[in-house]
């Protein structure tokens, strides 16, 4: 033992051995450290059994999370088929029950010697039909094109010859400002139909007074843009990403004055993303909404 440093094991002294020198107590004047040169990683030697257990539990919970949020995700999506199936039913039982109404009328022996009301019930008859196949139309037309994996053929398509062919199928809710001084682009000529259509037909759906959607063009530069914006009810901030979404609708409580599937705008994003556009939404509740796609040229 020396006062104020230490023996090392290989009994070298002096200025070598004094590098390492030993914590200073004042009340001691004496005191000795002993080392242990076989148990150098005495402490981790005996953690190697809590760090096999340690790493089975986190196994154990990783595992776990992922079946939750596997178990979870399926949750959401028996809930979103649940409500499909219950809004499909719903939407295609009133056009069915009401043709047959019309058609047992249609049947009486009076309704000849009474033509204001055969012409009525006959117009009817027209306009559910037209519903039904819509709506038929709809959910076939989605179908074929996830199966086909939205991949567009595309040609040439002059936008605002397809503008106002659309304004005057929704004539005289549409009305057009067409700016740019060329609309021609390489896209799917049925998809982009049917993406202009839906855009139309959910603007004037939720118009709760009398629609009034206009069609823009515009050109900036090398980019094509083009909207399509309506007076109606608007879209609130937090539902704005998620209208996107196969099946959603924005939430109103029990009751959906509005019919639908919530398949509309998926379909519009569906294809837009397959051309490679930029789709977006700018919409304020009660101040109506802009839908937007840029194309560049």
């Amino acid at each position: 033992m020396v006062y104020g440093a230490f023996i090392s094991t290989s009994g070298q002294t002096g200025e070598r051995a004094q590098s390492r020198t030993l914590p200073k107590f004042p009340k001691y004047t004496y005191y000795f450290g002993i080392r242990f040169p076989s148990q150098a990683s005495f402490v981790a030697g005996q953690l190697s059994g809590w760090l096999w257990t340690t790493g089975a539990v986190v196994l154990v919970v990783l595992f776990f999370g992922y079946t939750l949020v596997v178990v979870l995700q399926q949750r959401r999506l028996t809930d979103v088929q649940r409500d499909f199936i219950n809004n499909i039913t719903h939407e295609l039982q009133t056009p069915v029950s009401t043709i047959r109404i019309a058609a047992d009328v249609l049947q009486s022996d009076t309704i000849a010697q009474q033509p204001d009301r055969l012409r009525q019930y006959a117009r009817i008859v027209q306009e559910e039909s037209k519903r039904l196949q819509k709506q038929v139309g709809t959910i076939l037309q989605l179908a074929r094109s996830e199966r086909s994996g939205f991949a567009p053929d595309r040609t040439d398509v002059n936008l605002h010859e397809m503008m106002q062919t659309a304004a005057t199928h929704f004539a005289p809710h549409v009305s057009l400002n067409l700016t740019a001084t060329n609309a021609h682009l390489l896209a799917d000529r049925y998809q982009l139909e049917t993406l202009l259509n839906n855009l139309i037909d959910n603007a004037i759906k939720y118009s709760p007074n009398q629609p009034q959607v206009v069609l823009h063009t515009r050109r900036e530069v090398d980019r094509l843009i083009w909207s399509v914006s309506d007076t109606g009810i608007g879209i609130a901030p937090a539902y704005q990403k998620a209208v996107f979404r196969q099946f959603f609708r924005v939430p109103t409580g029990h009751t959906h004055d509005t019919k639908g599937f919530g398949l509309g705008l998926y379909y519009v994003w569906q294809v837009a993303r397959a051309h490679g556009w930029r789709l977006s939404l700018t919409s304020q509740p009660g101040q109506g909404s802009t839908f937007t796609i840029s194309h560049q040229l």
